[in-house]
């Protein structure tokens, strides 16, 4: 079960880590100590189920050690990983918790989506918490 809360661990969430370490502590925090050009060496990741046409709310919390900024995605996976909600967006992250919501169609049926959230350009550490994918305009609440 995953619930994008993380109350009960990871859950089926995924992680790629080069240069940095995570623990879920009824939030995802990310502990990255080396930066990389290519966002995606810190990566989490869960997989979903899209279908074409269908608007979706994708929603999550998060914050940072400091200024930053994170990309998360939708998309297809390998080996293409097209973005399935138009495109990846980059968002500015703070010390304090905000609230970020994402409403899209999805442009193709996918049963091997996946959420994405790309954090390895810079060392200051993310967490992410309430993470969720929801049918409609409006975020829903966590499991």
């Amino acid at each position: 079960l995953s619930d994008g809360t993380f109350t009960s661990g990871k859950g089926n969430f995924g992680t790629y880590l080069e240069g940095a370490t995570v623990s879920w502590d009824g939030e995802a925090n990310f502990m990255i100590t080396t930066a990389s050009a290519d966002s995606w060496r810190v990566q989490l990741v869960h997989d979903l189920s899209l279908t074409q046409g269908t608007q979706y709310t994708f929603c999550y919390h998060a914050k940072a050690a400091g200024a930053r900024s994170i990309n998360v995605n939708i998309d297809s996976g390998a080996p293409d990983y097209s973005s399935l909600m138009g495109y990846g967006r980059n968002v500015a992250l703070t010390t304090a918790w905000q609230s970020f919501s994402h409403t899209f169609t999805a442009s193709a049926t996918d049963t091997t989506a996946r959420i994405t959230f790309n954090m390895g350009q810079s060392d200051l550490d993310v967490q992410l918490d309430n993470i969720g994918v929801y049918p409609g305009a409006s975020c829903g609440s966590p499991l």
